[in-house]
């Protein structure tokens, strides 16, 4: 993105190094594979660095760091306390918890894929259900709805941290999301939505 470049220009002109750590998945054959002006990439696997090989980045500019996240989510036991996390989120932790993630789907595949995942989670009245909106998707008003149409209660967050969510829920539910790679990293169960 153009600030971005603008930071890298800036830090190039004052002579500072400059890293970007890299998610590759739009990147390679099917897709453009971009400039960068930065001086380091750091990719998540080997992989994501032989793609961009092949679009033609120079290899001594490519680190392999893996996923930073996966390391803070095998820690999570020593990390997370289900009952702080379900304090901050005005839940009870003796109750089972749902989450479901959402994906930047277009409005309308989003909207089916929720209300049909909001009249499965209605018939389980003792749990507690979470929505966890992707962080790119601005408007939170059509969950609202879809949950007040079908009289379920739910938490809508788009801003809770999505580690802690998935560490306190019993199961997962969602589409394709990444979050499911997350939430079995965790070992908790995930139900993907077709």
């Amino acid at each position: 993105p153009l600030p971005c470049k603008i930071a890298v220009l800036v830090a190039k002109f004052l002579n500072i190094p400059s890293l970007l750590l890299l998610h590759v998945g739009m990147i390679g054959p099917k897709y453009d594979c971009p400039s960068f002006l930065v001086d380091k990439l750091a990719v998540p696997g080997e992989y994501a660095r032989d793609i961009l090989i092949k679009c033609g980045v120079d290899r001594k500019r490519l680190v392999v760091t893996g996923r930073p996240a996966y390391d803070a989510l095998v820690r999570a036991e020593e990390q997370f306390k289900k009952d702080e996390i379900c304090g901050k989120l005005g839940l009870d932790p003796t109750r089972k918890i749902i989450v479901h993630t959402t994906e930047n789907l277009p409005l309308r595949e989003s909207e089916a894929m929720v209300r049909a995942i909001c009249k499965g989670v209605r018939e389980f009245s003792d749990s507690q259900f979470i929505i966890k909106v992707h962080p790119s998707e601005l408007a939170l008003s059509m969950y609202e709805r879809v949950i007040k149409d079908i009289g379920l209660n739910a938490l809508i967050t788009r801003d809770a941290n999505i580690y802690e969510v998935l560490y306190i829920c019993d199961v997962m539910i969602t589409g394709f999301s990444a979050t499911a790679l997350d939430a079995m990293i965790l070992d908790r169960p995930v139900i993907t939505v077709n």
